[in-house]
């Protein structure tokens, strides 16, 4: 439970990240997507169980939804087959180097980008659909794979930081000083 609430803390983190206004062509829409580097990362990861993932994935995916106004469940049912693909390539291919995750990433937003024209396709018909989205998804996976070796070493990091700390708690790991209870004797 412990992972998953700092999981989410991080996806929430780059989340955040992704969403500011003050990123390089921001105002035009194009904008790294974060969340699905973690996702990806999460999906390739073989200590994360697949039930535990996939309630993580489907959080941070509502999480996207809200921030940048699009349906609920759009993004939450994407994340969610992306994490499973890349859990089912993960029974086939070792995935822990970074230069195959960025692939797999690249791999993963040409996915996203596919399902996402294809719901705007069937559900909002329209001729100028293919032109938008042709205009945003080449800009938004060239910044997802630009910033993709980053974010996966910075996560492997932080797992690695975490995992020699496996005694410290939450607060310790942020540098939070709590005062321990004393007990009765």
């Amino acid at each position: 439970m412990g992972n998953c609430v700092v999981i989410l803390l991080v996806g929430f983190v780059l989340l955040f990240i992704q969403s500011h206004p003050l990123l390089p062509y921001a105002k035009s829409g194009l904008r790294p997507d974060l969340v699905l580097v973690l996702v990806t990362y999460l999906g390739a990861h073989p200590v994360i169980k697949p039930v535990g993932g996939s309630v993580v994935v489907s959080i941070l995916g509502y999480g996207v939804a809200v921030f940048s106004g699009s349906p609920l469940g759009l993004y939450s049912f994407i994340y969610l087959v992306l994490f499973l693909f890349v859990r089912l390539l993960r029974t086939l291919f070792v995935l822990q180097q970074i230069s195959v995750l960025t692939f797999l990433v690249t791999i993963s937003c040409v996915l996203e980008g596919g399902l996402v024209f294809l719901a705007c396709w069937i559900f909002h018909y329209s001729s100028g659909v293919f032109g938008m989205f042709n205009r945003v998804f080449i800009g938004q996976l060239f910044f997802t794979v630009v910033f993709a070796p980053f974010i996966i070493a910075a996560l492997q990091r932080f797992e690695n930081v975490i995992e020699k700390n496996k005694n410290l708690n939450l607060f310790a790991l942020l540098g939070i000083s709590v005062p321990l209870r004393k007990t009765k004797q």
